[in-house]
C-alpha cells in the first residue's frame, strides 16, 4: 500500500538537482593512482625516479628522458585478475573479475646537439616524447554480507529524517498547491525514498490545543525492538584514468639531466551498487528492502612534471621530481532507486502471523547531473640508483603527497564545498610511497628483476561520510583506504634493435567498508588483490 503516488515526471527521473554534490571520498578516488607502466618499470616496482631510460619513468621524473641516446617506440599490454575478499561480522565472501589491459604506448625521439655529435660539453641531448599511460584501473567486483546484525540502515534513515514532517516528504499536486520534495534543497531524497517504501514511520503527537493526534517531525525505523537484519552489498566498478603526455628531456655533459612534462588526463568511472537487508521477523515471507545506485563520472585534468637527475659519479644517480597539482573538471551523474517488501496494515508494519497481506513498495528513481572541480595536491619524489658494474642496478624512490591539501569546488558557487574541504583537512593524511627495485643482468641479453612498493593510508581511520540535507545522492556507503603493498618480478631480453620484457605484479589494497554510519557494528574489512601479467615490446633506432 503506497503512500501518495509521486508524479510521472519523477518516475521518469529528474535532472538538475539544485545543489547535488559529491563527497571527499569521490575526490580521493580520482586523486589516487596505481603502479602501472612498462613491464621493466613494473618488474622493478616503479623505482625509476633516478634511473630514467624508460618511457614510464618519464611520468615520475621527466629528467629520465635525457638519458636516452637513441629513439624508441614501445607498447605494453597484458591481463589483470582482481579478487576482493571481505569479512563482515564474521561472515566472509569474495568476488572478482578478469580483464585484458592496454597499459602504455610511447614514442621517444632522441636529438643529439652539435656539442653531442662533436664530443663537446654542455647540452648534449635534446629529447622529446609522446606517451599514453593507463594510470589507474577502477575495474572491480565485490560482495560483502553479514547475518544477524543488530543495526539497520532504517535506523540511520529515521535519525537522518528527524526534523522533517510527512508533508515535507510527500508530493502534492492539486488545484490549490504544488509541492515537489525532489526540487527542494532542504529535503534529502533518501528520506523521501524511505518514507515512500514504509521503512520509516512518523512518531505521532498530540495537539495541546485540540487534543487531536498530529504528525511530528520525529521518525522511527519500521523494525521492531530487538529485530536483527541480514545485510548484503554488491559493487561493480569500471573505467580508469588515462594520461597523455608531451615531454622534453636534456642531457648536460652526462652529469645533469633535466626534464619537463605537460600531462592531460582523462577520467572515466562507472559504478553500480546494491545494498539489501532482510528483516529478521519476516524472513520467511521475504521482508526487506533494496537500495540501488548508479554513478557515472567523466572529465579532464591537466598538470605538469619537472625533474632533475644528477650523476656525481658513474655508479650513482640522484633524482628529484615534483608533480604539480592536478586540476580536474568533472561531471557526475547519479541515480538511485529503493523498493521494499513489507507486511503492512494500512501504513504500519505489523508482526508476522497477524494475517496481513504482503505489500511491494517502491520509490521513484531519480537522476542528477552536476559539474565540479577537484584540485589534487602535488607530489614530491626523491630517488637514488646504484649501478653495480655492468651486472646489476639497485634503485629506490620515496614519494610524498599531502592529501589534506586536496580541494573541491563547485563550478558556480565557490563556497559550496567549504565544509567538505574542512573535513578533508581533518580526516585525510600525509601519504608516503616507497618503491625499491633491483635488476640483475644474467647474460649480455637477459635480465631478471624484483621489486617491492608500499603506499601508506591516504586518510585517517576516523574518516566518515556524512550526507547533507541538500543532497540527492542516495549512496551511503564508503571505503577507508588503509594502504597498498606491491610485490613484483620480471624478465627482459635485449637485442640490438628490439627488446621484450615481461612482469608479474601482485598488489594488496586494504580497506574498511562502511555501508552507512553506525556505531552498532564494526566495519567490514576488505582485501582487494590484483594479479597483473604484462608484456612490453619496443624498438630502438
Amino acid at each position: 500500500m503506497k503512500r501518495n503516488i509521486i508524479s510521472a515526471l519523477l518516475l521518469c527521473g529528474c535532472v538538475g538537482w539544485a545543489q547535488a554534490q559529491i563527497t571527499e571520498f569521490d575526490a580521493m578516488a580520482a586523486a589516487k593512482t596505481d603502479l602501472n607502466g612498462t613491464a621493466r618499470y613494473m618488474g622493478m616496482a616503479g623505482a625509476f625516479g633516478a634511473l630514467g631510460g624508460d618511457v614510464s619513468a618519464i611520468k615520475d621524473n621527466p629528467a629520465g628522458l635525457g638519458i636516452y641516446r637513441s629513439s624508441e617506440v614501445t607498447a605494453t599490454f597484458g591481463f589483470r585478475t582482481q579478487n576482493t575478499a571481505s569479512n563482515w561480522n564474521g561472515s566472509t565472501d569474495s568476488d572478482g573479475r578478469f580483464k585484458f589491459t592496454f597499459d602504455n604506448v610511447a614514442a621517444v625521439t632522441a636529438f643529439p646537439t652539435w656539442a653531442g655529435r662533436n664530443g663537446g660539453s654542455g647540452l648534449l641531448q635534446s629529447n622529446w616524447s609522446l606517451s599514453y599511460n593507463r594510470l589507474k584501473s577502477f575495474n572491480r567486483r565485490m560482495r560483502v554480507g553479514a547475518n544477524g546484525l543488530g543495526s539497520s540502515m532504517t535506523d540511520y534513515l529515521a535519525g537522518f529524517t528527524n526534523g522533517l514532517t510527512p508533508y515535507d516528504l510527500t508530493y502534492v499536486n492539486n488545484e490549490t498547491e504544488y509541492y515537489d520534495p525532489f526540487e527542494s534543497a532542504d529535503i534529502p531524497w533518501l528520506s523521501t525514498m524511505a518514507y515512500e517504501t514504509f521503512l520509516i514511520n512518523n512518531i505521532s503527537g498530540t495537539d495541546p490545543a485540540t487534543g487531536a493526534t498530529v504528525d511530528t517531525d520525529q521518525w522511527a525505523s519500521a523494525l521492531f525492538e530487538g529485530e536483527t537484519v541480514n545485510s548484503n552489498y554488491y559493487l561493480e566498478e569500471s573505467g580508469g584514468i588515462s594520461e597523455f603526455a608531451v615531454s622534453w628531456g636534456g642531457n648536460i655533459s652526462n652529469v645533469v639531466y633535466l626534464g619537463a612534462t605537460l600531462n592531460f588526463q582523462s577520467v572515466n568511472y562507472r559504478m553500480t551498487s546494491r545494498y539489501a537487508e532482510d528483516f529478521g521477523m519476516g524472513t520467511e515471507l521475504g521482508e526487506g528492502f533494496t537500495l540501488d545506485n548508479n554513478i557515472r563520472t567523466s572529465g579532464l585534468g591537466i598538470n605538469g612534471n619537472f625533474g632533475i637527475i644528477v650523476r656525481p659519479v658513474d655508479f650513482l644517480r640522484i633524482g628529484l621530481a615534483y608533480k604539480t597539482p592536478m586540476r580536474y573538471n568533472l561531471t557526475t551523474t547519479n541515480d538511485g532507486e529503493m523498493y521494499s517488501t513489507m507486511l503492512t496494515d494500512g501504513s504500519v508494519r505489523i508482526a508476522e502471523g497477524e494475517g496481513s497481506l504482503q505489500d511491494y513498495n517502491s520509490a521513484p528513481a531519480s537522476e542528477n547531473q552536476y559539474d565540479y572541480e577537484i584540485h589534487v595536491p602535488g607530489k614530491l619524489t626523491v630517488s637514488a640508483a646504484w649501478i653495480i658494474g655492468k651486472k646489476a642496478i639497485v634503485s629506490a624512490d620515496f614519494g610524498y603527497t599531502n592529501y589534506r591539501n586536496l580541494k573541491m569546488y563547485d563550478m558556480e558557487n565557490a563556497y559550496y564545498y567549504d565544509e567538505y574541504n574542512d573535513a578533508i583537512r581533518e580526516t585525510f593524511s600525509n601519504a608516503y610511497e616507497v618503491n625499491v627495485g633491483a635488476e640483475y643482468r644474467i647474460t649480455d641479453h637477459v635480465s631478471a628483476r624484483l621489486g617491492y612498493a608500499l603506499e601508506t593510508a591516504t586518510m585517517k581511520q576516523s574518516a566518515i561520510k556524512i550526507p547533507q540535507l541538500n543532497t540527492a545522492r542516495t549512496d551511503l556507503e564508503y571505503f577507508r583506504n588503509r594502504g597498498t603493498n606491491y610485490i613484483t618480478a620480471g624478465l627482459g631480453y635485449r637485442g640490438n634493435v628490439w627488446y621484450i620484457d615481461a612482469a608479474f605484479v601482485y598488489s594488496d589494497l586494504h580497506e574498511d567498508f562502511i555501508p552507512y554510519n553506525t556505531l552498532d557494528s564494526d566495519p567490514a574489512t576488505l582485501h582487494t588483490r590484483h594479479y597483473n601479467v604484462v608484456a612490453t615490446i619496443g624498438f630502438r633506432f
